[in-house]
């Protein structure tokens, strides 16, 4: 391959590259690209690299592909040149891109997809959760972060936002079966059901009827806002104190 078209080549990718980052900066109002983006975030690690082995040799230019008409644009743009060390913001960029996976619940899947990001957001529904509490006090997250999140669709406590989600079908069963009594056929919701029973057994055992606790032996439904929703709907009359309440 002729020396000349090679250079020429590398050229275009750069450019091809440079383009991809304005663009991402348009969009994310950032040049510091997670390198979970893919070829664009390796590109951008790379520029930052041999940013770096200019600043140890002498004679940098000579040494390194990011020649000084290529720094000059990337400082056009605001490029970051320092090492990628993560903040909040950048967290939060990873969270908008991947907020499909992980906006509404951290399952197995995407923990090990992106276990940084799903251990930040973890974190960050722990803070949201204080700041609601608390009215802001007690939690790291300031008001205008805790917003950032909110729109980004975070929920703060995933598992009560499953909660709430049966809650509606089981209503919408109600109204279109006028009854809570799911059969079986209904496997998901029916399944559901004879668990949320079990659990409201549990808690009356455990609360109402003053037995003490065995190891471990707790009930989720013990959480005031899960069981006033269950007791909205007429759970405990119909189906807990019913002993055939399903067939």
């Amino acid at each position: 391959m002729n020396w000349i078209y090679l250079i020429f080549i590398l050229f275009l990718a750069w450019e091809d590259k440079f383009h991809s980052l304005c663009e991402y900066q348009q969009k994310y109002g950032t040049t510091k690209v997670p390198l979970s983006h893919g070829n664009l975030g390796v590109w951008v690690k790379k520029q930052r690299e041999a940013w770096r082995k200019r600043q140890v040799f002498q004679d940098g230019e000579s040494v390194s592909a990011l020649t000084t008409d290529r720094i000059e644009k990337l400082d056009s743009i605001n490029f970051s040149w320092q090492g990628h060390d993560y903040t909040w913001e950048d967290h939060y960029q990873d969270l908008l891109e991947h907020r499909k996976e992980l906006g509404v619940h951290v399952g197995r899947k995407s923990k090990a997809r992106y276990p940084k990001l799903a251990s930040w957001l973890n974190v960050q529904r722990s803070e949201g959760r204080k700041f609601e509490q608390n009215s802001g006090k007690g939690s790291r997250l300031t008001k205008e972060k805790y917003e950032l999140l909110q729109r980004a669709g975070v929920q703060w406590d995933p598992l009560l936002s499953q909660f709430q989600s049966r809650v509606e079908q089981l209503s919408q069963y109600r109204n279109e079966y006028g009854t809570l009594k799911v059969k079986s056929k209904h496997k998901s919701l029916y399944s559901w059901v004879w668990k949320m029973i079990k659990e409201y057994e549990k808690y009356i055992d455990l609360i109402e009827n003053g037995n003490s606790r065995e190891e471990g032996l707790r009930s989720i439904l013990e959480d005031d806002a899960r069981r006033q929703m269950l007791e909205d709907l007429g759970f405990r009359e119909e189906l807990v104190l019913v002993k055939d309440c399903i067939k």
